[in-house]
Formats: C-alpha cells, sequence, structure tokens
C-alpha cells in the first residue's frame, strides 16, 4: 500500500504533537490533538509490528480514550475504527485511515 496524502499528514502532525509533548511534560493537548497523536501511534505500530503491544504498554486506555473522544467530537469513521474493540481496529484501521484523517483534519 503506498502512502496516501492522509498518512504523510498523520505522520508530520504526530511527529510535532510527540515533540510537543516530550518538550512540556504538562502540555494538554485539545480532544482532537490527543486522538492525533493516538491514531498516530496505532498507525505506527501496525506499520512496524502489525500489532497494537507497543500501544497498550504506552497508553493502557488509548481505546477508550479515543472512542470517548470520537464520540464527544461526533467523528463517525473514528468512532467505527476505535469503538469495536482492539481485533477490529487491528483489522479495518487501514481501511478507515484516509476517512479518520479527513475528520481530524478538520476539528
Amino acid at each position: 500500500m503506498g502512502r496516501s496524502e492522509n498518512e504523510r499528514w498523520l505522520n508530520g502532525r504526530g511527529q510535532v504533537l510527540a515533540a510537543c509533548r516530550a518538550g512540556a511534560q504538562s502540555l494538554t493537548l485539545t480532544p482532537a490533538e490527543r486522538l492525533t497523536e493516538i491514531v498516530w501511534l496505532v498507525h505506527r505500530c501496525l506499520r512496524s509490528t502489525g500489532d497494537l503491544l507497543v500501544v497498550r504498554r504506552r497508553d493502557p486506555a488509548y481505546l477508550e480514550t479515543a472512542s470517548t473522544i470520537a464520540l464527544n467530537l461526533g467523528l463517525p469513521r473514528a468512532i467505527e475504527a476505535f469503538t469495536q474493540g482492539e481485533g477490529a481496529l487491528e483489522t479495518r484501521f487501514f481501511e478507515l485511515l484516509d476517512d479518520m484523517c479527513e475528520e481530524l483534519r478538520v476539528c
């Protein structure tokens, strides 16, 4: 699968958010930024290892956090991705990625 414009956007935005977090431990992200950070981390892990082990280690509540934010922001594809459990997330993530990025880009 080739890298889409949305994947390039997600990688750039995720790196900025991670760098901001690393530089300022007390940084508070907006809900949309937090969801973007989670989507970015899931994307990186699934691309590199094919599973969510590193995501779970880094943020054990990531699935609940992402689903809550997606529901609160009314983002249909993010809701679909994060409310069906880890197995469905691993299976369908790349299918939903472009639409999730489009949702996040306008938040």
